[in-house]
């Protein structure tokens, strides 16, 4: 998990994926969770290409190949901010 940075927010310590912009961040929650670009364009209320590009955009920023690698290199970051979407 080389692009985590960890930082204070008030009383808790919060963690955000360096290079990911919030749209990003959200895609990534659902795809961890297994979530198809279908699905994620659905919740999301985008289109299925531009899942597609946020999903190309994910990859090579995090220096990843497919959402199993995603998910175990990430998952457990992703996981423990679900709520946060």
């Amino acid at each position: 998990m080389k692009n985590i940075v960890y930082e204070r927010n008030g009383k808790t310590p919060t963690a955000a994926v360096i290079g990911l912009t919030k749209r990003e961040e959200s895609i990534c929650k659902l795809v961890v969770q297994g979530c198809s670009n279908k699905e994620i364009s659905s919740r999301l209320l985008i289109s299925e290409r531009t899942v597609e590009t946020h999903r190309a955009n994910i990859f090579r920023k995090l220096s990843v190949h497919n959402a199993a690698e995603l998910q175990h290199d990430y998952g457990r970051f992703f996981y423990k901010n679900l709520g946060n979407q």
